[in-house]
């Protein structure tokens, strides 16, 4: 920017001042061999001085004119690079057994929570396929293969009750947790090719028996919020917003300045489903 900056003022200085120079000189007989006289010289640098004007306003024009056509057409390419690569969030609640069971996908995984890690390690329900608990499934869905830098946070009304034993405390020390009614969690890499389940299962809630189905279900943890924040691999920052509470759900593109720019909006409705293939029944929060 520096080495342009002293060009265009070396040019406009020679610009302006050639003509002054050759006047000098004409004026004194410096020169030999010169035709013409002083009145002549100037009617001729008057239309020459002329002629480099409109020459250099007309090149500015030009390199505005092209410099705007090829940002646009950067840009353009940006958006549709953007567009092509983006990955969007799919979300809801399933009453799955506590392994997940059947046979999930390759990729498939569970965020050990405090509450869901001491009740595995303490209860040994990792082989118990009548144990069931709630969990909230978190899928990519796009083109892009993978997402980077995912952060999720997830409110809730209730908080992690740690117990009052330092070696329990040590033992899960790492675990993801509510803490104010709030819990964080940090992805570096995801694939959109796979789905994360995060159990809402409470340390301290009681199970409920259900004999005649043979399961052990838990009460889930109330959750009233959830904000994914993510990028794609060409860059794109992506904001995904679950108001569970009033059933609302949005996509939005996080600019560099920290804008938000909606991309869409859904209201959400209470389903039912089922896997066919699961023998527990799955349904979206109440």
């Amino acid at each position: 920017m520096l080495i342009r900056k002293k060009y265009v003022l070396i040019s406009i200085l020679l610009l302006f001042g050639a003509p002054i120079g050759v006047n000098y000189l004409v004026s004194y007989n410096f020169l030999p061999h010169v035709y013409g006289n002083g009145s002549q010289w100037l009617s001729f640098f008057g239309n020459y001085l002329g002629g480099a004007i409109s020459a250099v306003v007309a090149a500015v024009i030009a390199y505005y004119v092209a410099k705007m056509q090829v940002d646009s057409n950067l840009k353009q390419d940006r958006n549709n690079r953007n567009e092509n690569n983006r990955a969007f969030i799919s979300t809801t609640y399933e009453k799955k057994e506590w392994n997940l069971g059947g046979s999930p996908g390759k990729d498939d995984m569970i965020i050990l929570t405090f509450d869901y890690d001491y009740i595995e390690q303490m209860g040994n329900y990792s082989n118990d396929f009548t144990n069931v608990t709630t969990f909230i499934s978190i899928s990519f869905i796009g083109d892009s293969k993978i997402v980077r830098n995912c952060k999720l946070t997830l409110l809730s009304t209730e908080d992690t009750v740690f117990p009052d034993n330092e070696f329990i405390k040590r033992y899960f020390h790492g675990r993801s947790y509510f803490e104010a009614g709030v819990m964080e969690l940090a992805l570096p890499v995801a694939k959109t090719n796979n789905t994360i389940y995060i159990p809402l299962v409470h340390r301290v809630a009681s199970f409920e028996d259900n004999k005649k189905l043979g399961i052990r279900d838990h009460r889930p943890l109330n959750i009233h919020q959830m904000t994914v924040e993510y990028e794609t691999i060409s860059g794109e920052k992506l904001e995904f917003f679950y108001d569970v509470k009033h059933k609302r759900q949005c996509h939005n593109v996080v600019k560099s300045n920290g804008e938000k720019r909606l991309l869409f909006e859904v209201e959400m409705e209470d389903i039912s489903f089922k896997y066919p293939s699961k023998v527990i029944v799955e349904r979206t929060e109440e």
